[in-house]
Protein backbone atom coordinates (compact mmCIF):
# COMPACT_ATOMS: atom_id res chain seq x y z
CA UNK A 1 0.00 0.00 0.00
CA UNK A 2 2.82 2.55 0.59
CA UNK A 3 3.99 2.58 -2.88
CA UNK A 4 0.35 3.13 -4.09
CA UNK A 5 -0.20 6.06 -2.05
CA UNK A 6 2.70 7.52 -3.38
CA UNK A 7 1.39 7.10 -7.06
CA UNK A 8 2.36 10.28 -9.03
CA UNK A 9 -0.90 10.61 -10.78
CA UNK A 10 -2.61 10.73 -7.30
CA UNK A 11 -0.61 13.38 -5.73
CA UNK A 12 -0.93 15.73 -9.14
CA UNK A 13 -4.45 15.87 -8.63
CA UNK A 14 -4.51 15.91 -5.11
CA UNK A 15 -2.55 19.43 -5.33
CA UNK A 16 -4.92 20.64 -8.00
CA UNK A 17 -7.96 19.40 -6.03
CA UNK A 18 -6.79 21.63 -2.89
CA UNK A 19 -5.49 24.72 -4.58
CA UNK A 20 -8.85 24.90 -7.22
CA UNK A 21 -11.71 23.52 -5.23
CA UNK A 22 -12.76 27.22 -4.53
CA UNK A 23 -12.68 28.38 -7.86
CA UNK A 24 -15.42 25.31 -8.83
CA UNK A 25 -18.94 25.32 -9.47
CA UNK A 26 -20.65 24.27 -6.55
CA UNK A 27 -21.70 20.47 -6.99
CA UNK A 28 -19.88 20.10 -10.82
CA UNK A 29 -20.15 16.65 -9.95
CA UNK A 30 -22.55 14.22 -8.61
CA UNK A 31 -20.95 13.32 -5.85
CA UNK A 32 -24.19 12.14 -3.92
CA UNK A 33 -24.50 8.07 -3.02
CA UNK A 34 -27.40 7.04 -1.58
CA UNK A 35 -28.50 3.28 -0.22
CA UNK A 36 -31.41 1.96 1.86
CA UNK A 37 -32.24 4.57 4.34
CA UNK A 38 -28.31 6.71 4.45
CA UNK A 39 -27.65 9.11 1.75
CA UNK A 40 -23.75 10.47 1.86
CA UNK A 41 -22.34 13.65 0.35
CA UNK A 42 -18.55 13.82 -0.06
CA UNK A 43 -18.37 16.80 -2.15
CA UNK A 44 -16.99 18.97 0.20
CA UNK A 45 -14.02 17.04 -0.19
CA UNK A 46 -10.46 17.99 -2.03
CA UNK A 47 -12.18 15.41 -5.00
CA UNK A 48 -13.81 15.21 -8.24
CA UNK A 49 -15.00 12.38 -9.70
CA UNK A 50 -11.49 11.82 -11.73
CA UNK A 51 -9.52 11.66 -8.42
CA UNK A 52 -12.07 9.14 -6.97
CA UNK A 53 -11.92 6.54 -10.25
CA UNK A 54 -7.78 6.89 -9.61
CA UNK A 55 -8.80 5.78 -5.75
CA UNK A 56 -11.44 3.15 -6.30
CA UNK A 57 -8.41 1.75 -9.02
CA UNK A 58 -6.83 1.33 -5.22
CA UNK A 59 -9.35 -0.74 -3.81
CA UNK A 60 -9.53 -3.02 -7.49
CA UNK A 61 -5.63 -3.33 -6.99
CA UNK A 62 -5.54 -4.72 -3.56
CA UNK A 63 -8.66 -6.97 -4.50
CA UNK A 64 -10.85 -5.37 -1.97
CA UNK A 65 -13.96 -8.02 -3.58
CA UNK A 66 -11.67 -10.95 -2.28
CA UNK A 67 -10.78 -9.61 1.10
CA UNK A 68 -14.64 -8.77 1.56
CA UNK A 69 -15.59 -12.08 0.34
CA UNK A 70 -13.19 -13.60 3.02
CA UNK A 71 -14.85 -11.48 5.75
CA UNK A 72 -18.52 -12.79 4.79
CA UNK A 73 -17.68 -16.62 4.28
CA UNK A 74 -15.75 -16.63 7.63
CA UNK A 75 -12.33 -17.28 6.20
CA UNK A 76 -10.71 -13.71 7.24
CA UNK A 77 -8.14 -14.20 10.23
CA UNK A 78 -6.15 -12.08 12.45
CA UNK A 79 -2.99 -12.80 11.60
CA UNK A 80 -1.56 -11.64 15.38
CA UNK A 81 -3.65 -13.76 17.19
CA UNK A 82 -4.21 -16.97 14.48
CA UNK A 83 -7.65 -16.88 14.64
CA UNK A 84 -11.17 -16.09 12.23
CA UNK A 85 -12.93 -13.06 12.44
CA UNK A 86 -16.59 -13.78 12.57
CA UNK A 87 -19.24 -10.94 13.24
CA UNK A 88 -20.03 -10.28 9.49
CA UNK A 89 -20.39 -14.05 8.67
CA UNK A 90 -21.83 -15.01 11.93
CA UNK A 91 -24.94 -12.35 12.00
CA UNK A 92 -25.20 -13.32 7.84
CA UNK A 93 -25.52 -16.92 8.67
CA UNK A 94 -27.69 -19.60 10.65
CA UNK A 95 -25.75 -19.48 13.36
CA UNK A 96 -26.43 -15.74 13.87
CA UNK A 97 -30.30 -16.84 14.17
CA UNK A 98 -29.67 -19.28 16.50
CA UNK A 99 -27.90 -16.42 18.78
CA UNK A 100 -31.18 -14.21 18.34
CA UNK A 101 -33.43 -17.19 19.11
CA UNK A 102 -31.18 -17.75 22.84
CA UNK A 103 -32.07 -13.88 22.83
CA UNK A 104 -35.65 -13.92 22.27
CA UNK A 105 -36.21 -16.67 24.70
CA UNK A 106 -34.21 -15.16 27.50
CA UNK A 107 -36.23 -11.84 26.43
CA UNK A 108 -39.68 -13.73 27.02
CA UNK A 109 -38.59 -14.93 30.43
CA UNK A 110 -37.63 -12.40 31.88
CA UNK A 111 -41.13 -11.04 30.80
CA UNK A 112 -42.54 -13.18 32.35
CA UNK A 113 -40.51 -14.26 35.42
CA UNK A 114 -40.24 -17.79 34.08
CA UNK A 115 -36.33 -18.63 34.46
CA UNK A 116 -35.28 -20.93 36.84
CA UNK A 117 -34.12 -19.42 40.60
CA UNK A 118 -35.28 -16.08 39.33
CA UNK A 119 -36.98 -13.56 41.72
CA UNK A 120 -41.10 -13.71 41.47
CA UNK A 121 -41.26 -9.88 40.94
CA UNK A 122 -42.03 -8.04 38.41
CA UNK A 123 -38.58 -6.78 36.99
CA UNK A 124 -38.77 -2.99 36.23
CA UNK A 125 -35.14 -2.13 36.23
CA UNK A 126 -31.94 -3.45 34.49
CA UNK A 127 -28.65 -2.66 34.96
CA UNK A 128 -25.87 -3.21 32.02
CA UNK A 129 -22.79 -3.35 33.14
CA UNK A 130 -20.03 -3.26 30.28
CA UNK A 131 -16.89 -1.39 28.90
CA UNK A 132 -14.93 -0.55 25.75
CA UNK A 133 -16.95 -2.98 22.89
CA UNK A 134 -19.29 -4.41 25.76
CA UNK A 135 -20.77 -1.17 26.35
CA UNK A 136 -20.39 1.64 23.96
CA UNK A 137 -22.12 0.11 20.74
CA UNK A 138 -25.18 -1.46 22.80
CA UNK A 139 -25.52 2.11 24.64
CA UNK A 140 -25.17 4.30 21.40
CA UNK A 141 -28.04 2.02 19.91
CA UNK A 142 -29.95 2.02 23.58
CA UNK A 143 -30.10 5.48 23.30
CA UNK A 144 -30.77 6.11 19.88
CA UNK A 145 -34.04 4.27 19.59
CA UNK A 146 -35.46 5.68 23.01
CA UNK A 147 -38.21 6.88 21.35
CA UNK A 148 -38.85 2.87 20.41
CA UNK A 149 -39.07 1.74 24.01
CA UNK A 150 -41.54 -0.93 25.07
CA UNK A 151 -40.89 1.07 28.40
CA UNK A 152 -41.38 -2.53 29.95
CA UNK A 153 -37.66 -1.83 31.59
CA UNK A 154 -35.66 1.42 32.90
CA UNK A 155 -32.44 0.64 31.51
CA UNK A 156 -28.99 2.17 32.81
CA UNK A 157 -25.02 1.61 31.84
CA UNK A 158 -22.48 1.25 33.74
CA UNK A 159 -18.67 1.08 32.79
CA UNK A 160 -16.47 2.59 34.99
CA UNK A 161 -14.57 0.56 37.68
CA UNK A 162 -15.55 3.52 39.88
CA UNK A 163 -18.12 1.92 41.96
CA UNK A 164 -19.64 5.30 42.75
CA UNK A 165 -20.88 5.00 39.18
CA UNK A 166 -23.01 1.91 40.31
CA UNK A 167 -24.46 3.36 43.31
CA UNK A 168 -25.92 6.50 40.97
CA UNK A 169 -27.41 3.98 39.05
CA UNK A 170 -29.34 2.12 41.46
CA UNK A 171 -29.77 5.18 43.72
CA UNK A 172 -33.91 4.72 44.33
CA UNK A 173 -33.92 1.34 42.94
CA UNK A 174 -36.03 -1.50 44.73
CA UNK A 175 -33.98 -4.19 44.16
CA UNK A 176 -36.05 -6.62 44.40
CA UNK A 177 -37.18 -5.76 41.09
CA UNK A 178 -33.70 -4.95 39.63
CA UNK A 179 -31.44 -7.35 37.59
CA UNK A 180 -27.70 -6.85 36.63
CA UNK A 181 -26.43 -8.40 33.27
CA UNK A 182 -22.47 -8.61 32.96
CA UNK A 183 -21.08 -8.60 29.92
CA UNK A 184 -17.49 -9.17 29.19
CA UNK A 185 -16.20 -11.48 26.53
CA UNK A 186 -13.55 -12.76 28.63
CA UNK A 187 -15.08 -12.56 32.05
CA UNK A 188 -12.09 -11.80 33.19
CA UNK A 189 -11.71 -7.90 32.39
CA UNK A 190 -11.48 -5.83 35.77
CA UNK A 191 -13.47 -3.65 35.59
CA UNK A 192 -16.32 -5.93 34.89
CA UNK A 193 -15.00 -8.24 37.67
CA UNK A 194 -14.73 -5.32 40.31
CA UNK A 195 -18.14 -3.87 39.93
CA UNK A 196 -19.74 -7.92 40.31
CA UNK A 197 -18.33 -8.00 43.26
CA UNK A 198 -19.68 -4.65 44.33
CA UNK A 199 -22.63 -5.24 43.45
CA UNK A 200 -22.92 -8.89 44.71
CA UNK A 201 -22.15 -7.21 48.18
CA UNK A 202 -24.95 -4.82 47.98
CA UNK A 203 -27.18 -7.67 47.63
CA UNK A 204 -26.12 -9.68 50.02
CA UNK A 205 -26.61 -6.96 52.33
CA UNK A 206 -30.29 -6.50 51.02
CA UNK A 207 -31.27 -10.24 50.75
CA UNK A 208 -31.21 -13.40 53.19
CA UNK A 209 -29.23 -16.00 51.16
CA UNK A 210 -26.67 -16.13 48.05
CA UNK A 211 -29.09 -18.23 46.39
CA UNK A 212 -31.93 -14.80 46.18
CA UNK A 213 -28.48 -12.98 45.00
CA UNK A 214 -28.14 -14.95 42.29
CA UNK A 215 -31.48 -14.33 40.61
CA UNK A 216 -30.55 -11.16 40.18
CA UNK A 217 -27.32 -11.56 37.99
CA UNK A 218 -27.01 -12.15 34.50
CA UNK A 219 -24.00 -12.52 32.19
CA UNK A 220 -23.37 -12.01 28.43
CA UNK A 221 -20.16 -13.56 27.28
CA UNK A 222 -17.79 -16.04 25.36
CA UNK A 223 -16.64 -17.95 28.36
CA UNK A 224 -19.61 -19.71 29.49
CA UNK A 225 -17.38 -21.82 32.63
CA UNK A 226 -15.49 -18.76 33.77
CA UNK A 227 -19.13 -16.76 34.58
CA UNK A 228 -20.61 -19.65 36.07
CA UNK A 229 -17.26 -19.61 37.85
CA UNK A 230 -17.93 -15.95 39.08
CA UNK A 231 -21.74 -17.50 40.55
CA UNK A 232 -24.10 -16.55 37.14
CA UNK A 233 -25.99 -19.17 36.62
CA UNK A 234 -25.90 -21.23 33.72
CA UNK A 235 -29.13 -20.73 32.70
CA UNK A 236 -28.73 -16.81 32.75
CA UNK A 237 -25.81 -16.29 30.93
CA UNK A 238 -25.87 -15.61 26.45
CA UNK A 239 -22.74 -16.29 25.13
CA UNK A 240 -21.34 -15.39 21.76
CA UNK A 241 -17.82 -16.78 19.67
CA UNK A 242 -14.46 -15.88 20.75
CA UNK A 243 -14.18 -15.25 17.20
CA UNK A 244 -16.00 -11.93 17.34
CA UNK A 245 -14.25 -8.67 18.11
CA UNK A 246 -15.07 -7.02 21.00
CA UNK A 247 -15.73 -3.51 18.96
CA UNK A 248 -17.48 -5.11 16.41
CA UNK A 249 -19.86 -6.92 19.07
CA UNK A 250 -22.97 -5.01 19.00
CA UNK A 251 -24.94 -7.71 16.95
CA UNK A 252 -23.80 -10.64 18.86
CA UNK A 253 -25.39 -11.68 21.90
CA UNK A 254 -24.35 -8.18 23.42
CA UNK A 255 -26.98 -7.06 21.63
CA UNK A 256 -29.27 -8.25 24.44
CA UNK A 257 -29.69 -5.01 25.90
CA UNK A 258 -30.97 -3.43 22.99
CA UNK A 259 -34.04 -6.50 22.40
CA UNK A 260 -34.60 -5.84 26.25
CA UNK A 261 -35.13 -1.44 25.03
CA UNK A 262 -37.09 -1.89 22.09
CA UNK A 263 -38.66 -5.14 22.21
CA UNK A 264 -38.86 -8.23 18.99
CA UNK A 265 -40.73 -6.11 16.40
CA UNK A 266 -38.43 -2.76 16.46
CA UNK A 267 -34.87 -5.33 16.96
CA UNK A 268 -36.18 -7.29 13.84
CA UNK A 269 -35.89 -3.65 12.20
CA UNK A 270 -32.85 -2.67 13.70
CA UNK A 271 -31.24 -5.91 12.65
CA UNK A 272 -32.78 -5.57 8.90
CA UNK A 273 -30.77 -2.60 8.68
CA UNK A 274 -27.58 -4.12 9.33
CA UNK A 275 -28.14 -6.92 6.83
CA UNK A 276 -29.36 -4.54 4.57
CA UNK A 277 -25.86 -2.15 4.69
CA UNK A 278 -24.02 -5.84 4.78
CA UNK A 279 -25.34 -6.52 1.44
CA UNK A 280 -24.99 -3.35 -0.08
CA UNK A 281 -20.69 -3.51 0.75
CA UNK A 282 -20.60 -7.07 -0.46
CA UNK A 283 -22.78 -6.82 -3.76
CA UNK A 284 -22.44 -3.42 -4.72
CA UNK A 285 -19.48 -2.08 -7.49
CA UNK A 286 -16.98 -0.34 -5.93
CA UNK A 287 -17.72 3.09 -7.73
CA UNK A 288 -21.00 3.16 -5.81
CA UNK A 289 -20.34 1.11 -2.67
CA UNK A 290 -20.45 4.17 0.54
CA UNK A 291 -18.04 2.22 3.05
CA UNK A 292 -15.69 2.13 0.43
CA UNK A 293 -16.22 5.88 -0.74
CA UNK A 294 -15.96 6.93 2.94
CA UNK A 295 -12.90 4.84 3.26
CA UNK A 296 -11.12 5.96 0.39
CA UNK A 297 -12.15 9.50 1.18
CA UNK A 298 -10.47 9.02 5.08
CA UNK A 299 -7.28 7.62 3.33
CA UNK A 300 -7.18 10.57 0.86
CA UNK A 301 -7.06 12.91 3.63
CA UNK A 302 -4.80 11.27 6.16
CA UNK A 303 -2.44 9.91 3.53
CA UNK A 304 -2.52 12.91 0.74
CA UNK A 305 -3.59 15.86 3.19
CA UNK A 306 -2.17 15.05 6.20
CA UNK A 307 -5.41 15.91 7.76
CA UNK A 308 -4.70 13.96 11.27
CA UNK A 309 -7.74 15.02 13.08
CA UNK A 310 -11.41 13.58 12.06
CA UNK A 311 -14.71 15.18 13.99
CA UNK A 312 -18.25 13.93 13.92
CA UNK A 313 -20.59 16.02 14.97
CA UNK A 314 -23.97 14.25 14.76
CA UNK A 315 -27.16 17.03 14.43
CA UNK A 316 -29.65 14.91 16.30
CA UNK A 317 -29.90 14.67 20.11
CA UNK A 318 -30.61 11.00 20.05
CA UNK A 319 -27.47 10.39 18.62
CA UNK A 320 -24.92 12.26 20.65
CA UNK A 321 -23.52 8.32 21.51
CA UNK A 322 -22.45 7.83 18.25
CA UNK A 323 -19.35 9.94 18.90
CA UNK A 324 -17.40 7.61 21.47
CA UNK A 325 -18.96 4.24 19.90
CA UNK A 326 -16.97 5.87 16.18
CA UNK A 327 -14.38 7.27 18.22
CA UNK A 328 -13.16 3.50 19.58
CA UNK A 329 -13.97 1.41 16.06
CA UNK A 330 -11.90 3.90 14.33
CA UNK A 331 -9.07 4.44 17.15
CA UNK A 332 -8.78 0.97 18.37
CA UNK A 333 -9.25 -0.42 15.24
CA UNK A 334 -6.78 1.29 13.17
CA UNK A 335 -4.60 2.52 15.42
CA UNK A 336 -1.45 0.67 14.75
CA UNK A 337 2.06 1.31 13.48
CA UNK A 338 3.04 -1.94 11.93
CA UNK A 339 1.67 -4.07 9.36
CA UNK A 340 -0.19 -7.25 9.67
CA UNK A 341 3.42 -8.89 9.04
CA UNK A 342 4.49 -7.23 11.94
CA UNK A 343 6.76 -4.85 10.11
CA UNK A 344 6.72 -1.14 10.67
CA UNK A 345 5.28 0.97 8.02
CA UNK A 346 5.73 4.60 6.80
CA UNK A 347 2.49 6.03 6.89
CA UNK A 348 -0.21 7.80 9.19
CA UNK A 349 -3.12 5.57 10.25
CA UNK A 350 -5.90 6.70 12.32
CA UNK A 351 -7.13 10.22 13.10
CA UNK A 352 -7.75 11.24 16.53
CA UNK A 353 -11.35 11.15 16.75
CA UNK A 354 -13.19 13.87 18.78
CA UNK A 355 -16.69 15.14 18.57
CA UNK A 356 -19.69 17.31 20.05
CA UNK A 357 -23.84 16.72 18.83
CA UNK A 358 -24.62 20.12 17.26
CA UNK A 359 -25.03 22.58 17.61
CA UNK A 360 -23.34 22.64 20.98
CA UNK A 361 -20.11 21.96 18.93
CA UNK A 362 -20.06 25.24 17.43
CA UNK A 363 -20.35 26.72 20.92
CA UNK A 364 -17.29 25.02 21.89
CA UNK A 365 -14.53 24.38 19.33
CA UNK A 366 -15.86 25.47 16.17
CA UNK A 367 -14.21 28.32 16.93
CA UNK A 368 -10.74 26.78 16.34
CA UNK A 369 -11.71 24.64 13.08
CA UNK A 370 -12.96 27.90 11.52
CA UNK A 371 -10.12 30.08 12.44
CA UNK A 372 -7.19 28.10 14.04
CA UNK A 373 -4.22 26.18 12.64
CA UNK A 374 -5.23 22.82 12.79
CA UNK A 375 -6.68 20.92 9.54
CA UNK A 376 -9.61 18.70 10.06
CA UNK A 377 -12.02 16.15 8.67
CA UNK A 378 -15.51 16.22 9.79
CA UNK A 379 -18.29 13.85 9.11
CA UNK A 380 -21.55 15.48 9.51
CA UNK A 381 -24.21 13.55 10.61
CA UNK A 382 -28.11 14.68 10.13
CA UNK A 383 -31.87 13.34 10.12
CA UNK A 384 -33.49 14.02 6.95
CA UNK A 385 -37.23 12.98 9.02
CA UNK A 386 -36.70 13.59 12.63
CA UNK A 387 -40.50 13.41 13.36
CA UNK A 388 -40.03 15.89 15.98
CA UNK A 389 -40.84 19.76 16.37
CA UNK A 390 -40.32 21.25 12.78
CA UNK A 391 -38.76 24.43 14.28
CA UNK A 392 -36.13 22.32 15.84
CA UNK A 393 -35.48 20.13 13.04
CA UNK A 394 -35.18 22.69 10.27
CA UNK A 395 -32.94 24.55 12.86
CA UNK A 396 -30.43 21.87 13.19
CA UNK A 397 -30.24 20.64 9.92
CA UNK A 398 -29.69 24.37 8.43
CA UNK A 399 -26.87 25.13 10.85
CA UNK A 400 -25.65 21.86 9.70
CA UNK A 401 -24.90 22.43 5.96
CA UNK A 402 -24.08 26.17 7.21
CA UNK A 403 -21.13 24.67 9.24
CA UNK A 404 -20.11 22.59 6.43
CA UNK A 405 -19.96 24.90 3.75
CA UNK A 406 -18.28 27.39 5.87
CA UNK A 407 -15.75 24.22 7.37
CA UNK A 408 -14.68 23.94 3.69
CA UNK A 409 -15.42 26.76 1.34
CA UNK A 410 -14.33 29.36 4.19
CA UNK A 411 -15.31 33.29 3.70
CA UNK A 412 -12.64 36.37 2.76
CA UNK A 413 -12.63 39.32 4.61
CA UNK A 414 -10.87 42.57 4.62
CA UNK A 415 -9.89 42.28 8.22
CA UNK A 416 -7.52 39.01 9.12
CA UNK A 417 -9.36 38.49 12.35
CA UNK A 418 -12.87 37.94 10.29
CA UNK A 419 -11.50 35.32 7.61
CA UNK A 420 -13.02 32.02 7.67
CA UNK A 421 -9.69 29.70 6.40
CA UNK A 422 -11.71 27.36 5.03
CA UNK A 423 -10.44 23.70 3.79
CA UNK A 424 -11.53 21.00 6.21
CA UNK A 425 -13.45 18.55 4.54
CA UNK A 426 -16.63 17.08 5.37
CA UNK A 427 -19.22 14.31 4.62
CA UNK A 428 -22.68 14.81 5.43
CA UNK A 429 -24.26 11.92 5.54
CA UNK A 430 -27.85 11.88 6.58
CA UNK A 431 -30.20 9.27 7.63
CA UNK A 432 -33.73 8.94 6.74
CA UNK A 433 -34.74 9.07 10.31
CA UNK A 434 -33.65 7.95 13.66
CA UNK A 435 -35.49 4.45 14.01
CA UNK A 436 -34.63 1.13 14.14
CA UNK A 437 -33.46 -0.08 10.48
CA UNK A 438 -31.80 3.56 9.91
CA UNK A 439 -29.79 2.82 13.11
CA UNK A 440 -28.88 -1.06 12.03
CA UNK A 441 -27.67 0.64 8.67
CA UNK A 442 -25.54 3.54 10.13
CA UNK A 443 -23.60 0.61 12.53
CA UNK A 444 -23.04 -1.55 9.70
CA UNK A 445 -21.85 1.69 7.35
CA UNK A 446 -19.20 2.42 9.81
CA UNK A 447 -18.03 -0.96 10.58
CA UNK A 448 -17.20 -1.99 6.80
CA UNK A 449 -15.56 1.64 6.50
CA UNK A 450 -13.01 0.80 9.08
CA UNK A 451 -12.43 -2.49 7.14
CA UNK A 452 -11.87 -0.96 4.31
CA UNK A 453 -9.43 1.74 5.73
CA UNK A 454 -7.29 -1.09 7.49
CA UNK A 455 -6.81 -3.25 4.15
CA UNK A 456 -5.80 -0.37 2.39
CA UNK A 457 -3.47 0.56 4.93
CA UNK A 458 -2.59 -3.50 5.22
CA UNK A 459 -2.50 -3.40 9.07
CA UNK A 460 -4.21 -5.77 10.75
CA UNK A 461 -7.87 -3.66 12.61
CA UNK A 462 -9.02 -6.43 14.72
CA UNK A 463 -5.92 -6.93 17.68
CA UNK A 464 -5.31 -4.09 20.30
CA UNK A 465 -1.70 -5.77 21.83
CA UNK A 466 -1.44 -1.65 22.89
CA UNK A 467 -4.38 -2.16 24.62
CA UNK A 468 -3.68 -5.49 25.81
CA UNK A 469 -0.20 -3.63 27.32
CA UNK A 470 -1.43 -1.37 29.47
CA UNK A 471 -3.74 -4.42 31.29
CA UNK A 472 -0.53 -6.08 32.34
CA UNK A 473 1.66 -3.06 33.87
CA UNK A 474 -1.62 -1.90 35.47
CA UNK A 475 -1.97 -5.60 37.20
CA UNK A 476 1.80 -5.32 38.14
CA UNK A 477 1.06 -1.95 40.27
CA UNK A 478 -2.04 -2.91 41.66
CA UNK A 479 -0.33 -5.93 43.50
CA UNK A 480 2.57 -3.66 44.70
CA UNK A 481 -0.47 -1.35 45.79
CA UNK A 482 -2.38 -4.52 47.63
CA UNK A 483 0.67 -6.02 49.32
CA UNK A 484 1.10 -2.88 51.02
CA UNK A 485 0.18 -1.77 54.63
CA UNK A 486 -2.82 0.42 54.48
CA UNK A 487 -0.25 3.17 56.38
CA UNK A 488 2.12 2.66 53.67
CA UNK A 489 -0.27 3.21 50.86
CA UNK A 490 0.47 6.68 50.11
CA UNK A 491 4.13 6.03 50.05
CA UNK A 492 3.87 3.30 47.50
CA UNK A 493 1.70 5.19 44.92
CA UNK A 494 4.00 8.34 45.38
CA UNK A 495 7.08 5.67 44.48
CA UNK A 496 4.74 3.95 41.57
CA UNK A 497 4.86 7.66 39.96
CA UNK A 498 8.82 7.38 39.47
CA UNK A 499 8.21 3.31 38.38
CA UNK A 500 8.51 3.07 34.35
CA UNK A 501 7.68 -0.83 34.52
Amino acid sequence: MDDKLLDKNLIISAVDNKLNHKNRKSQKDNLIYKNDHITIDVSRNFIDKQTLSRLFKLLKDIEIKKEITKLFSNKFKSKSENKHVSHIFLRNSQQGEKTIDDMYNMYDSIRKNSLKNFTTRKIKNIIHIGIGGSNLGPKFVCNALKDYSTKDFNINFVSSSDTKEVDDAIKNLDLEETIFIFSSKSFVTKEILINLDYIKKILKSKFASSEIVSQHLFAITSDKSTAIKKGIDANKILIFSKNIPGRFSVTSALSFIILLQIGKANFKKFYKGIIKMDNHFKRTKVSNNIPMILAIISIWNINFFSIRNFCVCPYNYRLKDAIEYIQQIEMESNGKSSDIYSNEINIDTSPIVFGQAGTDCQHSFFQMIHQGSQDIALDFIGVIDSNDNKVSSNFLISNLIAQANLCFYGKGSQKNNKKIRGNNPSNIILMNSVDPHSVGNLISMYEHKIFVEGILWNINSFDQWGVEEGKLLASKFINKINQSNRKDTDKIILQLLKTKF
